[in-house]
Protein backbone atom coordinates (compact mmCIF):
# COMPACT_ATOMS: atom_id res chain seq x y z
CA UNK A 1 0.00 0.00 0.00
CA UNK A 2 1.64 3.17 -0.99
CA UNK A 3 1.94 6.76 0.84
CA UNK A 4 -0.58 7.85 -0.92
CA UNK A 5 -3.27 6.06 -0.28
CA UNK A 6 -2.54 5.03 3.05
CA UNK A 7 -3.05 9.05 3.89
CA UNK A 8 -6.37 9.35 1.77
CA UNK A 9 -7.53 5.98 4.06
CA UNK A 10 -6.67 8.05 6.36
CA UNK A 11 -8.24 11.27 6.04
CA UNK A 12 -11.22 8.90 4.77
CA UNK A 13 -11.88 7.21 8.22
CA UNK A 14 -11.17 10.24 9.87
CA UNK A 15 -12.67 13.15 8.05
CA UNK A 16 -15.99 12.46 8.90
CA UNK A 17 -18.58 10.05 11.12
CA UNK A 18 -20.73 9.10 8.92
CA UNK A 19 -21.41 5.17 8.82
CA UNK A 20 -18.93 4.46 6.17
CA UNK A 21 -16.21 6.38 7.71
CA UNK A 22 -16.98 4.58 11.04
CA UNK A 23 -16.73 1.25 8.75
CA UNK A 24 -13.14 2.72 7.34
CA UNK A 25 -12.07 3.10 10.71
CA UNK A 26 -12.77 -0.20 12.49
CA UNK A 27 -11.07 -1.98 9.55
CA UNK A 28 -8.09 0.16 9.86
CA UNK A 29 -8.23 -0.95 13.21
CA UNK A 30 -8.47 -4.33 13.00
CA UNK A 31 -5.67 -4.83 10.58
CA UNK A 32 -3.48 -2.90 12.96
CA UNK A 33 -4.44 -5.21 16.12
CA UNK A 34 -3.69 -7.95 13.93
CA UNK A 35 -0.43 -7.00 12.98
CA UNK A 36 0.57 -6.64 16.81
CA UNK A 37 -1.14 -9.98 17.84
CA UNK A 38 -3.92 -8.52 19.37
CA UNK A 39 -6.43 -11.00 17.80
CA UNK A 40 -9.46 -10.12 20.13
CA UNK A 41 -9.27 -6.83 19.29
CA UNK A 42 -8.54 -7.07 15.87
CA UNK A 43 -12.11 -9.34 15.45
CA UNK A 44 -13.83 -6.84 17.53
CA UNK A 45 -12.99 -4.28 15.22
CA UNK A 46 -13.88 -6.49 11.93
CA UNK A 47 -16.89 -7.29 13.68
CA UNK A 48 -17.88 -3.47 13.85
CA UNK A 49 -16.55 -2.80 10.56
CA UNK A 50 -19.15 -5.28 8.73
CA UNK A 51 -21.51 -4.21 10.83
CA UNK A 52 -21.31 -0.54 9.31
CA UNK A 53 -20.84 -1.42 6.63
CA UNK A 54 -23.96 -3.54 6.08
CA UNK A 55 -25.64 -0.62 7.00
CA UNK A 56 -23.96 1.67 4.66
CA UNK A 57 -24.61 -0.58 1.70
CA UNK A 58 -28.74 -0.64 2.95
CA UNK A 59 -28.13 2.82 3.06
CA UNK A 60 -27.04 3.25 -0.79
CA UNK A 61 -29.39 0.43 -2.13
CA UNK A 62 -32.47 2.52 -0.63
CA UNK A 63 -30.74 5.64 -2.80
CA UNK A 64 -29.63 7.53 1.02
CA UNK A 65 -26.12 7.65 0.61
CA UNK A 66 -24.13 10.08 -2.00
CA UNK A 67 -20.85 9.42 -3.84
CA UNK A 68 -18.00 10.47 -1.70
CA UNK A 69 -20.14 7.80 0.91
CA UNK A 70 -19.91 5.27 -1.51
CA UNK A 71 -16.07 5.13 -2.13
CA UNK A 72 -15.60 5.48 1.97
CA UNK A 73 -17.55 2.23 1.72
CA UNK A 74 -15.05 0.60 -0.97
CA UNK A 75 -12.49 1.51 1.22
CA UNK A 76 -13.81 -0.68 3.90
CA UNK A 77 -14.84 -3.18 2.25
CA UNK A 78 -11.53 -3.42 0.56
CA UNK A 79 -9.67 -3.04 4.20
CA UNK A 80 -11.92 -6.02 5.31
CA UNK A 81 -10.57 -7.93 1.98
CA UNK A 82 -7.25 -7.01 2.90
CA UNK A 83 -7.38 -8.36 6.71
CA UNK A 84 -8.78 -11.84 5.63
CA UNK A 85 -5.83 -12.04 3.44
CA UNK A 86 -3.55 -11.50 6.30
CA UNK A 87 -5.76 -13.54 8.69
CA UNK A 88 -5.55 -16.61 7.33
CA UNK A 89 -3.05 -19.05 8.36
CA UNK A 90 -2.79 -22.91 7.83
CA UNK A 91 -4.26 -23.09 11.03
CA UNK A 92 -8.10 -21.65 10.16
CA UNK A 93 -10.91 -23.06 7.59
CA UNK A 94 -9.23 -21.92 4.54
CA UNK A 95 -11.79 -22.01 2.30
CA UNK A 96 -13.59 -20.21 4.76
CA UNK A 97 -11.25 -17.60 5.00
CA UNK A 98 -10.95 -17.44 1.11
CA UNK A 99 -14.77 -17.30 0.88
CA UNK A 100 -14.40 -13.87 3.04
CA UNK A 101 -11.78 -12.34 1.32
CA UNK A 102 -14.10 -12.80 -2.34
CA UNK A 103 -17.14 -11.67 -0.49
CA UNK A 104 -15.47 -9.05 0.25
CA UNK A 105 -13.93 -8.33 -3.07
CA UNK A 106 -16.99 -8.65 -4.59
CA UNK A 107 -18.76 -5.81 -2.63
CA UNK A 108 -15.50 -3.43 -3.37
CA UNK A 109 -16.44 -4.19 -6.60
CA UNK A 110 -20.34 -4.03 -6.76
CA UNK A 111 -19.95 -0.54 -4.92
CA UNK A 112 -18.05 0.89 -7.13
CA UNK A 113 -19.65 -0.54 -10.46
CA UNK A 114 -23.05 1.16 -8.87
CA UNK A 115 -21.86 4.58 -9.50
CA UNK A 116 -18.47 3.90 -11.94
CA UNK A 117 -19.52 5.43 -15.88
CA UNK A 118 -18.39 3.06 -19.03
CA UNK A 119 -16.09 4.87 -21.05
CA UNK A 120 -15.30 8.26 -18.34
CA UNK A 121 -12.20 9.21 -16.73
CA UNK A 122 -11.75 9.38 -13.17
CA UNK A 123 -8.99 11.66 -11.56
CA UNK A 124 -7.49 12.21 -7.70
CA UNK A 125 -8.81 9.99 -4.90
CA UNK A 126 -11.35 8.55 -6.93
CA UNK A 127 -9.22 6.91 -9.26
CA UNK A 128 -6.66 6.03 -6.36
CA UNK A 129 -9.82 3.81 -5.01
CA UNK A 130 -11.05 2.67 -8.45
CA UNK A 131 -7.08 1.71 -8.94
CA UNK A 132 -6.54 -0.15 -5.76
CA UNK A 133 -9.59 -2.14 -6.06
CA UNK A 134 -8.64 -2.95 -9.64
CA UNK A 135 -5.09 -4.33 -8.74
CA UNK A 136 -6.18 -6.24 -5.86
CA UNK A 137 -8.83 -7.87 -8.08
CA UNK A 138 -6.52 -8.85 -10.89
CA UNK A 139 -4.34 -10.12 -8.53
CA UNK A 140 -7.20 -12.20 -6.50
CA UNK A 141 -7.81 -13.55 -10.83
CA UNK A 142 -4.56 -14.98 -10.51
CA UNK A 143 -4.48 -16.12 -7.11
CA UNK A 144 -7.91 -18.22 -7.42
CA UNK A 145 -7.50 -19.07 -10.78
CA UNK A 146 -4.39 -21.51 -9.84
CA UNK A 147 -5.56 -22.09 -6.33
CA UNK A 148 -9.02 -23.91 -6.63
CA UNK A 149 -8.89 -27.28 -8.17
CA UNK A 150 -12.48 -26.76 -8.98
CA UNK A 151 -14.68 -23.07 -8.68
CA UNK A 152 -16.53 -23.16 -5.44
CA UNK A 153 -15.94 -19.86 -3.90
CA UNK A 154 -18.06 -16.15 -4.98
CA UNK A 155 -16.19 -14.97 -7.87
CA UNK A 156 -15.81 -11.18 -8.48
CA UNK A 157 -17.55 -10.93 -12.51
CA UNK A 158 -15.19 -10.33 -15.27
CA UNK A 159 -16.17 -7.15 -15.59
CA UNK A 160 -13.65 -4.53 -14.48
CA UNK A 161 -13.69 -1.56 -12.79
CA UNK A 162 -11.05 0.72 -14.29
CA UNK A 163 -10.70 4.70 -13.49
CA UNK A 164 -9.29 5.79 -17.38
CA UNK A 165 -11.65 5.24 -20.42
CA UNK A 166 -10.17 2.55 -22.47
CA UNK A 167 -8.47 4.83 -25.10
CA UNK A 168 -7.15 7.45 -22.72
CA UNK A 169 -3.27 7.77 -22.93
CA UNK A 170 -3.44 7.93 -18.99
CA UNK A 171 -3.89 4.58 -19.00
CA UNK A 172 -0.06 4.75 -19.72
CA UNK A 173 0.95 6.51 -16.68
CA UNK A 174 2.90 4.36 -14.07
CA UNK A 175 0.88 4.11 -10.56
CA UNK A 176 2.64 4.06 -7.55
CA UNK A 177 -0.39 1.96 -6.01
CA UNK A 178 0.66 -0.86 -8.34
CA UNK A 179 3.78 -0.43 -9.79
CA UNK A 180 2.56 -0.36 -13.50
CA UNK A 181 0.70 1.32 -15.62
CA UNK A 182 -3.12 0.34 -16.05
CA UNK A 183 -2.80 -0.46 -19.70
CA UNK A 184 -0.59 -3.13 -18.40
CA UNK A 185 -2.44 -4.52 -15.65
CA UNK A 186 -5.49 -4.62 -17.92
CA UNK A 187 -3.36 -6.43 -20.45
CA UNK A 188 -2.62 -9.07 -17.47
CA UNK A 189 -5.99 -9.61 -16.40
CA UNK A 190 -6.89 -10.50 -20.15
CA UNK A 191 -4.12 -13.10 -19.99
CA UNK A 192 -5.10 -14.55 -16.99
CA UNK A 193 -8.72 -14.92 -18.40
CA UNK A 194 -6.62 -16.46 -21.73
CA UNK A 195 -4.80 -19.28 -19.09
CA UNK A 196 -6.86 -22.40 -20.18
CA UNK A 197 -6.52 -25.95 -18.44
CA UNK A 198 -4.37 -27.93 -20.88
CA UNK A 199 -7.70 -30.68 -21.64
CA UNK A 200 -9.78 -27.24 -22.17
CA UNK A 201 -11.29 -27.73 -26.00
CA UNK A 202 -10.05 -24.21 -25.82
CA UNK A 203 -6.61 -24.66 -25.28
CA UNK A 204 -4.56 -23.60 -28.37
CA UNK A 205 -8.01 -23.25 -30.81
CA UNK A 206 -8.17 -20.84 -33.67
CA UNK A 207 -9.79 -18.03 -31.53
CA UNK A 208 -7.63 -18.88 -28.67
CA UNK A 209 -4.62 -18.77 -30.76
CA UNK A 210 -5.85 -15.48 -32.07
CA UNK A 211 -6.32 -14.06 -29.06
CA UNK A 212 -2.89 -15.09 -27.55
CA UNK A 213 -1.11 -13.27 -30.88
CA UNK A 214 -3.06 -10.08 -30.21
CA UNK A 215 -2.46 -10.10 -26.25
CA UNK A 216 1.61 -10.95 -27.22
CA UNK A 217 1.62 -8.12 -29.81
CA UNK A 218 -0.35 -5.06 -26.96
CA UNK A 219 2.29 -6.47 -24.25
CA UNK A 220 5.54 -6.07 -26.25
CA UNK A 221 4.52 -2.68 -27.58
CA UNK A 222 2.88 -1.38 -24.66
CA UNK A 223 4.49 2.06 -23.55
CA UNK A 224 4.70 3.18 -20.16
CA UNK A 225 5.03 6.52 -19.08
CA UNK A 226 6.21 8.14 -15.48
CA UNK A 227 4.36 11.12 -14.54
CA UNK A 228 5.18 14.35 -15.40
CA UNK A 229 3.53 16.53 -12.84
CA UNK A 230 2.01 15.53 -9.58
CA UNK A 231 -1.51 15.63 -9.10
CA UNK A 232 -3.64 19.01 -8.01
CA UNK A 233 -4.90 19.80 -4.42
CA UNK A 234 -8.11 20.37 -6.18
CA UNK A 235 -8.14 16.89 -7.19
CA UNK A 236 -9.11 15.55 -3.68
CA UNK A 237 -11.87 12.82 -3.08
CA UNK A 238 -14.11 16.09 -0.87
CA UNK A 239 -13.12 19.26 -2.44
CA UNK A 240 -13.80 16.96 -5.93
CA UNK A 241 -17.84 15.97 -4.90
CA UNK A 242 -18.88 18.72 -2.60
CA UNK A 243 -17.62 21.28 -5.62
CA UNK A 244 -20.40 20.21 -7.59
CA UNK A 245 -23.87 19.32 -6.50
CA UNK A 246 -24.26 16.29 -9.00
CA UNK A 247 -22.52 13.73 -7.88
CA UNK A 248 -23.25 11.28 -10.16
CA UNK A 249 -21.76 12.71 -12.97
CA UNK A 250 -17.90 11.76 -13.52
CA UNK A 251 -17.25 14.90 -14.66
CA UNK A 252 -18.02 16.77 -11.26
CA UNK A 253 -14.73 15.35 -10.41
CA UNK A 254 -13.14 14.95 -13.84
CA UNK A 255 -12.66 17.31 -15.87
CA UNK A 256 -9.58 17.93 -16.30
CA UNK A 257 -5.85 15.44 -16.32
CA UNK A 258 -5.29 16.40 -12.81
CA UNK A 259 -2.79 13.28 -13.08
CA UNK A 260 -0.90 14.91 -15.34
CA UNK A 261 -0.25 14.14 -19.10
CA UNK A 262 2.25 11.28 -20.03
CA UNK A 263 5.39 11.97 -21.79
CA UNK A 264 5.44 10.21 -24.78
CA UNK A 265 9.53 9.07 -24.49
CA UNK A 266 9.75 5.69 -23.64
CA UNK A 267 13.19 6.40 -21.32
CA UNK A 268 10.27 7.75 -18.83
CA UNK A 269 9.44 4.03 -18.35
CA UNK A 270 10.69 2.90 -15.29
CA UNK A 271 13.04 0.00 -14.69
CA UNK A 272 10.30 -1.76 -12.11
CA UNK A 273 7.21 -1.29 -14.88
CA UNK A 274 9.82 -2.40 -17.25
CA UNK A 275 10.03 -5.93 -15.50
CA UNK A 276 6.49 -5.86 -14.75
CA UNK A 277 5.80 -5.80 -18.38
CA UNK A 278 8.58 -8.47 -19.08
CA UNK A 279 6.76 -10.92 -16.42
CA UNK A 280 3.29 -10.80 -18.06
CA UNK A 281 5.07 -11.28 -21.16
CA UNK A 282 6.15 -14.51 -19.85
CA UNK A 283 3.34 -15.32 -18.09
CA UNK A 284 1.67 -15.23 -21.23
CA UNK A 285 3.82 -17.43 -23.24
CA UNK A 286 4.86 -20.14 -20.39
CA UNK A 287 1.32 -20.66 -18.96
CA UNK A 288 -1.23 -19.35 -20.97
CA UNK A 289 0.00 -20.14 -24.73
CA UNK A 290 2.66 -23.47 -22.75
CA UNK A 291 5.72 -22.55 -24.71
CA UNK A 292 8.78 -24.15 -24.05
CA UNK A 293 11.28 -22.12 -22.13
CA UNK A 294 14.27 -23.58 -24.86
CA UNK A 295 12.56 -21.47 -27.82
CA UNK A 296 14.66 -18.29 -28.57
CA UNK A 297 12.01 -16.11 -27.96
CA UNK A 298 10.91 -16.68 -24.70
CA UNK A 299 14.96 -17.37 -23.40
CA UNK A 300 15.61 -13.60 -24.72
CA UNK A 301 12.42 -12.83 -22.81
CA UNK A 302 13.48 -14.39 -19.78
CA UNK A 303 17.23 -13.00 -20.22
CA UNK A 304 16.18 -9.78 -20.26
CA UNK A 305 13.73 -10.04 -17.62
CA UNK A 306 16.64 -11.76 -15.19
CA UNK A 307 19.21 -8.83 -16.74
CA UNK A 308 16.59 -6.04 -15.64
CA UNK A 309 16.03 -7.45 -11.95
CA UNK A 310 19.54 -7.63 -11.79
CA UNK A 311 19.81 -3.79 -12.05
CA UNK A 312 16.91 -3.11 -9.31
CA UNK A 313 17.96 -2.10 -5.60
CA UNK A 314 14.93 -4.57 -4.72
CA UNK A 315 11.53 -5.46 -6.72
CA UNK A 316 8.54 -3.73 -4.92
CA UNK A 317 5.60 -5.99 -5.84
CA UNK A 318 5.37 -9.89 -5.07
CA UNK A 319 3.61 -10.75 -8.42
CA UNK A 320 6.32 -10.18 -11.42
CA UNK A 321 9.29 -11.50 -9.21
CA UNK A 322 7.54 -14.58 -8.68
CA UNK A 323 6.90 -15.15 -12.37
CA UNK A 324 10.46 -14.63 -13.31
CA UNK A 325 11.55 -16.87 -10.58
CA UNK A 326 10.00 -19.61 -11.71
CA UNK A 327 11.88 -19.55 -14.57
CA UNK A 328 15.23 -19.17 -13.04
CA UNK A 329 17.69 -21.66 -14.85
CA UNK A 330 20.76 -21.31 -12.99
CA UNK A 331 21.81 -21.16 -8.89
CA UNK A 332 23.26 -17.41 -9.71
CA UNK A 333 19.55 -16.49 -10.73
CA UNK A 334 18.09 -17.82 -7.90
CA UNK A 335 20.42 -16.26 -5.95
CA UNK A 336 19.21 -13.08 -7.85
CA UNK A 337 15.78 -13.57 -6.92
CA UNK A 338 16.37 -13.89 -3.53
CA UNK A 339 18.38 -11.32 -2.73
CA UNK A 340 16.02 -9.03 -4.21
CA UNK A 341 13.00 -10.53 -2.13
CA UNK A 342 15.16 -9.73 0.69
CA UNK A 343 15.85 -6.50 -0.18
CA UNK A 344 12.15 -5.72 -0.89
CA UNK A 345 11.62 -7.78 2.79
CA UNK A 346 13.96 -4.96 4.72
CA UNK A 347 11.98 -2.43 2.68
CA UNK A 348 8.54 -2.90 3.42
CA UNK A 349 8.49 -6.10 6.58
CA UNK A 350 4.76 -5.27 6.03
CA UNK A 351 3.87 -6.38 2.67
CA UNK A 352 3.20 -10.16 1.28
CA UNK A 353 7.10 -10.56 -0.72
CA UNK A 354 7.50 -13.04 2.27
CA UNK A 355 4.57 -15.42 0.76
CA UNK A 356 6.23 -15.23 -2.62
CA UNK A 357 9.72 -16.02 -1.48
CA UNK A 358 7.98 -19.27 0.77
CA UNK A 359 5.96 -20.24 -2.57
CA UNK A 360 9.41 -19.92 -5.15
CA UNK A 361 11.66 -21.77 -3.18
CA UNK A 362 9.11 -24.23 -2.11
CA UNK A 363 8.54 -24.70 -6.30
CA UNK A 364 12.30 -24.76 -6.89
CA UNK A 365 12.62 -27.95 -4.77
CA UNK A 366 9.23 -29.43 -6.77
CA UNK A 367 11.01 -28.53 -10.03
CA UNK A 368 14.43 -30.05 -9.14
CA UNK A 369 13.11 -32.72 -7.93
CA UNK A 370 11.10 -33.10 -11.03
CA UNK A 371 14.46 -32.95 -13.58
CA UNK A 372 16.30 -35.48 -11.62
CA UNK A 373 13.84 -37.70 -14.43
CA UNK A 374 14.46 -35.79 -17.20
CA UNK A 375 16.60 -32.86 -18.36
CA UNK A 376 15.98 -29.27 -16.61
CA UNK A 377 12.83 -27.98 -18.02
CA UNK A 378 12.25 -30.32 -20.58
CA UNK A 379 8.30 -31.33 -21.13
CA UNK A 380 7.13 -29.14 -18.32
CA UNK A 381 4.35 -27.45 -17.74
CA UNK A 382 4.68 -24.67 -16.71
CA UNK A 383 0.74 -24.42 -15.67
CA UNK A 384 0.87 -27.01 -13.68
CA UNK A 385 4.10 -25.81 -11.96
CA UNK A 386 1.78 -22.85 -10.99
CA UNK A 387 -0.92 -24.45 -9.75
CA UNK A 388 1.75 -26.49 -7.19
CA UNK A 389 3.26 -23.65 -6.10
CA UNK A 390 -0.29 -21.53 -5.04
CA UNK A 391 -1.82 -24.34 -4.45
CA UNK A 392 0.97 -25.79 -1.94
CA UNK A 393 1.16 -22.93 0.06
CA UNK A 394 -1.83 -23.50 2.61
CA UNK A 395 -4.39 -20.61 2.71
CA UNK A 396 -5.30 -18.19 -0.57
CA UNK A 397 -1.83 -16.27 -0.91
CA UNK A 398 -2.42 -12.75 -1.93
CA UNK A 399 0.28 -11.07 -4.55
CA UNK A 400 -0.85 -7.59 -4.06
Amino acid sequence: MGEDLYGLLVRMSLGDDNLPAQATRHAIAAISYQHIGQDDAALSHKTNSISALQKSVDLLSSGKLDTKEAFQAMAASMLLNIFENLYSAPTVNLIGSAIACAIFLCGSKRLAGSIHKPHATYDGDCAMILDWIFYHDTMYKFSSRHWYAKRTEPTPDESTVVSKAAFSPMRQIILPATGCSLELLDLLYQTISAVYDRTDPRHLDPAHVATLRKLDYRIKNITQVTRVQPISSDSSLGSSLDSSSDHSSPSSWSSSPTEGSPKTSESMAHPSARFYSYAVNIYLLRVAQGLPSSLPAVSSLIDSAFETLSSLPFCERPWPIFVVALEARTEDERWVVLDKIDAAIRAKPLGNMAVAREMVTRAWVQKDFASESRGYGEGEDMLAVYNAAVRGFGPLPSFA
